[in-house]
């Protein structure tokens, strides 16, 4: 009784609250062949909408038109081929034209290739490799273990539309000043630049890439780590800057600290309309720390944020803390977004094994100063799920919406979250049960969840004076008994057009369908 009674109020808030994003149209409903796959969306500059479907063996695009009716489909065997896995790194609007780049895995070797699609039929025009790396003996990956970092391509759109970056981590070359290098693509998918991260007389044996960060309309900068170990002649470690200039062929790197070792998670963004690069660091069961690195001086100013955990011994109860994202706000400063973890440790009896059990807790959203790194304002987003002990090592959620293999091996892509800001106003979506949010919009302990069962998405508008900030239906119930979820990683939104676009999923049971969903901020 006392759950109706809150659930109740807070229905009846919802409706008197303020909708913050108006739905302008919604597609028809479809089903896809494998209901497992990678989904990316994006809003083109005609008004039309590209999506695509990608699952290990079929591949599938669809595009609609400015009034958001369904112009063409296209369906075709996946292009991973043979691959293992494979995943999206980047996916974007070139002449008219979508760019997908596709890394995928085939009898060890990475293999980056180029899929160039109409933008108007949604054909596949051009299926290119355009890219590998060596191939890595299965000894060799015993090296990911230890010192030597996962080999891969990560890839950002340049400023402005002018073209992509790619950079290569290719972490088993001999030659040390070949392990990291970028090039840059323009519009037409031309090759501008290839550029080395090299550091001063090759000071450093492993390179570990932190993030592409697009600078201006040509300028490109890259975080990395050198270090050394005691085997490799000194425990020694940097963070090194470095820029490129599309057209050029040669990486400026600059010193810009210096440790022992490199960080356990490192995230990176630049803010363009501060012109400033925000460093988060965190070594394992430590704290949180910020940085902020002016790209035009070289200058570093560091700051040490929240502590990572407290541990109960008698109880046997861990609490620990993640960094999940960090986001660039419109004035300049930064969003950061925690989740808390719960392990719990059951000591196992004489005769029997002890076991244990992970839980996924609150979400912090902490929005920091650039110039001081001051706390602005603070939220929490509370939730109580438990997860699978093989799961809790691949949290990284926000990966999953374009890493097959993480979908397929871990937590699904409907489990994480985003944040939006739009019009001045910042918004954090979730899939959650209706009854855990009227008891966290109440401030009451919420029940614990195992699954996406009876989950809806929500939108919490993220102002007010209460550490819970107020929540909403992010969908509108399409009919009884069938759950609402958002693929919120699957989205696009044009800032100057002020539109977004997201993926839904309608869950009845294990049915599932989708639709496409287009909103505009208030």
């Amino acid at each position: 009784m006392k759950y109706l009674s809150l659930i109740s109020a807070f229905i009846l808030c919802c409706l008197c609250s303020y909708a913050q994003l108006k739905t302008d149209a919604q597609s028809e409903s479809f089903k896809e062949k494998k209901s497992l796959s990678i989904k990316k969306v994006l809003l083109l500059k005609d008004g039309n909408t590209f999506y695509l479907s990608l699952s290990k063996k079929t591949m599938a695009v669809r595009i609609y038109n400015a009034n958001h009716s369904l112009k063409t489909i296209q369906e075709s065997k996946a292009p991973a081929g043979k691959g293992s896995a494979f995943r999206i790194i980047g996916m974007y609007e070139m002449n008219k034209d979508i760019t997908m780049l596709l890394s995928t895995i085939v009898d060890h070797q990475i293999i980056l290739k180029r899929l160039i699609f109409d933008g108007s039929t949604g054909i596949l025009k051009e299926e290119t490799k355009i890219d590998e790396m060596l191939k890595i003996p299965s000894i060799a990956n015993i090296g990911l273990g230890f010192n030597v970092p996962e080999p891969n391509f990560f890839s950002e759109a340049m400023p402005e539309g002018n073209g992509y970056a790619i950079a290569t981590m290719n972490s088993f070359e001999q030659d040390r000043s070949k392990r990291l290098y970028v090039t840059v693509y323009g519009l037409d998918n031309t090759l501008l630049s290839r550029a080395y991260f090299k550091t001063t007389d090759e000071r450093y044996k492993y390179i570990r890439y932190i993030g592409l960060l697009p600078l201006e309309k040509s300028k490109l900068g890259i975080a990395a780590y050198g270090y050394n170990t005691r085997s490799s002649g000194d425990k020694e470690c940097a963070l090194l800057f470095g820029t490129l200039i599309a057209g050029e062929n040669h990486l400026t790197v600059a010193e810009l600290q210096s440790s022992l070792a490199p960080p356990h998670y490192s995230l990176v963004k630049y803010n363009p309309k501060s012109n400033k690069i925000m460093l988060l660091t965190k070594e394992y069961l430590a704290d949180i720390t910020a940085s902020i690195i002016d790209p035009v001086k070289n200058s570093i100013f560091t700051k040490p944020l929240m502590p990572d955990k407290t541990t109960n011994k008698k109880s046997y109860n861990d609490r620990a803390l993640r960094l999940e994202n960090v986001f660039a706000n419109d004035d300049g400063n930064f969003t950061i977004a925690y989740e808390h973890f719960w392990h719990h440790l059951i000591v196992g009896t004489p005769g029997s094994q002890g076991s244990s059990r992970h839980f996924r807790l609150d979400y912090t959203l902490s929005t920091l100063s650039v110039d001081k790194l001051t706390e602005l304002e603070s939220y929490t987003i509370p939730k109580r799920w438990e997860v699978p002990n093989n799961s809790i090592n691949s949290l990284d959620v926000p990966h999953a919406a374009i890493d097959l293999e993480l979908a397929y091996k871990h937590m699904s892509a409907m489990e994480s979250f985003n944040f939006l800001e739009a019009n001045g106003k910042k918004y954090f979506f979730l899939n959650e049960t209706p009854e855990n949010i009227a008891r966290g919009q109440a401030e009451k302990s919420l029940k614990i969840r195992r699954s996406l069962q009876e989950c809806d998405a929500y939108v919490f508008t993220l102002s007010g004076n209460k550490k819970v900030p107020p929540a909403k239906p992010f969908f509108s119930r399409s009919a009884i008994g069938i759950d609402n979820l958002g693929m919120f990683k699957t989205y696009d939104y044009d800032s100057l057009k002020n539109k977004y676009v997201v993926v839904k999923a309608e869950q009845l049971g294990k049915k599932k369908s989708w639709r496409i969903v287009w909103m505009t901020p208030s």
